[in-house]
């Protein structure tokens, strides 16, 4: 079950990632990463190959595991 719930998360962390680099309203945001998550997710990764912004993801995930 924490398996789930660390997908779940992740798949929330992305669509609010995707969310605020769209040019749509959130909940528009939301529907298309439900629609086209692969797309959507190769748009996210696009911004991802910033080491700052993977450096603050891991230290996210680490607190969490606390």
């Amino acid at each position: 079950i924490n398996n789930i719930v660390i997908l779940n998360n992740l798949a929330l962390a992305l669509a609010k990632i995707y969310g605020s680099i769209s040019t749509n309203e959130m909940r528009v945001a939301k529907k298309e990463f439900k629609a086209f998550p692969v797309e959507c997710i190769s748009k996210v990764q696009l911004i991802m190959k910033d080491t700052e912004i993977i450096k603050q993801v891991k230290s996210n995930l680490r607190r969490k595991k606390r």
